[in-house]
């Protein structure tokens, strides 16, 4: 079974997002190390996610075996509550290899 998803971006007179940490525009993504501070619906968990994008939407999620999921989050009707919406992506096919991802360049600093 072949999935093909196409995906439309329109731009607008805006040449970056802004940062809401008021850090320097940068090319390159921070992710966050998954050292058991992400949890599932249940409380527990989440096995096999390693990083977490800081700053980006939708979310970047890195898991083993070459699983990327991006996390999107919308307002909910309903004050506190959000919905949100997360598409999986794995490679497939002939050429396509399962990999753990790995940190390499940490941050210089962490915010509470």
């Amino acid at each position: 079974m072949l999935l093909s998803i196409t995906i439309s971006i329109s731009a607008g007179a805006q040449d970056t997002i802004p940062d809401r940490w008021e850090e320097d525009y940068r090319a390159s993504i921070s992710y966050w190390p998954n050292s058991g501070q992400y949890v599932d619906m249940a409380g527990d968990p989440i096995i096999g996610l390693r990083f977490v994008s800081d700053g980006t939407y939708p979310t970047v999620l890195l898991h083993d075996n070459s699983l990327v999921s991006l996390v999107l989050e919308a307002p909910d009707s309903l004050p506190g509550y959000s919905t949100i919406t997360r598409v999986d992506f794995r490679p497939v096919g002939e050429g396509a290899a399962e990999v753990n991802p790995v940190g390499q360049v940490q941050r210089e600093h962490f915010r509470s």
